[in-house]
């Protein structure tokens, strides 16, 4: 089951569609190479990746996300619109989704609002 993090925060104001603190499993491919990396923030329209590997700015990314729902890892692609920082330390990068498949979005979706229902009333989501 995905973790849902209600400390850090309710949801992201900065951009145009809220992500909610989700954390799940995710592969990254760039160039060829692959790599793991875990969401630290999720929305239908992009996410925020934990990892320790570093990518260009608007660099092209696939993703396979791990939505454990029970169903194959969801596919997206997308680039990099900024990177995540600790004062010099790397921790990550956020991925801007192209136009997700009809079944990702849904899926996606359902995750978000499930986050949502949870972070407004974690006993109603139980």
């Amino acid at each position: 089951m995905p973790e849902w993090r209600p400390s850090s925060g309710f949801v992201l104001e900065r951009r145009r569609v809220s992500r909610f603190p989700i954390r799940i499993e995710a592969s990254c491919s760039f160039e060829g190479a692959a790599f793991r990396a875990a969401t630290d923030n999720l929305s239908a329209h992009g996410c925020l990746l934990r990892t320790d590997q570093t990518v260009p700015l608007d660099a092209a990314v696939e993703l396979s996300l791990d939505l454990q729902d029970g169903a194959p890892p969801a596919r997206a692609t997308g680039r990099v619109v900024r990177f995540a920082l600790r004062g010099d330390e790397p921790l990550g990068f956020a991925v801007e989704f192209d136009p997700l498949d009809e079944a990702a979005e849904g899926r996606i979706g359902a995750l978000v609002e499930q986050a949502r229902i949870n972070l407004m009333d974690p006993e109603e989501g139980s």
